[in-house]
């Protein structure tokens, strides 16, 4: 009986030990993906109001048509709202879902929604989605939401 309770006891120890090491292994490869997409964001926000077109391209997921809408979108937020980023730092909060696509091949995608201070309205905010592509990373969608902007 004391056998069996050491040998119970011993792979309980096992089981908590592989845990533990598994969970933080997750946790510092979540760290390194949201570096690596907060990066993305970040290059694509400047090409944005840039508007360079061959850094969009690089950076997006967009099509021709698409990439206009949103080039146009952004020079009506800049006009309305200023520029991103300067009347506090930007923070983001985090979330990830993962889907499979038979489609598209896409596996995962990562929302990211940034609290993104422009001039003239401090508490505008971003949503970002990213998509990650045989094993590139590109932007699907950008939104800004404001109370000031105007359709």
């Amino acid at each position: 009986m004391k056998r069996v309770l050491l040998t119970v006891g011993g792979l309980f120890v096992l089981v908590v030990g592989v845990t533990a090491v598994g969970l933080q292994r997750v946790g510092s490869s979540l760290d390194d993906d949201k570096a690596k997409v907060l990066a993305l964001i970040e290059r694509h926000c400047a090409c944005m109001s840039r508007e360079d077109v061959a850094c969009l391209t690089e950076t997006s997921s967009w099509d021709e048509g698409a990439l206009q809408s949103a080039l146009s979108q952004s020079r009506s937020v800049h006009a309305q709202l200023g520029a991103r980023g300067k009347a506090a730092p930007i923070k983001s909060s985090w979330s990830l879902r993962k889907f499979n696509s038979l489609t598209s091949g896409a596996t995962i995608m990562t929302r990211v929604s940034l609290a993104t201070p422009y001039e003239r309205d401090d508490k505008a905010w971003e949503r970002v989605e990213v998509v990650e592509h045989k094993g590139t990373l590109r932007v699907r969608s950008l939104r800004v939401h404001s109370e000031k902007l105007t359709p």
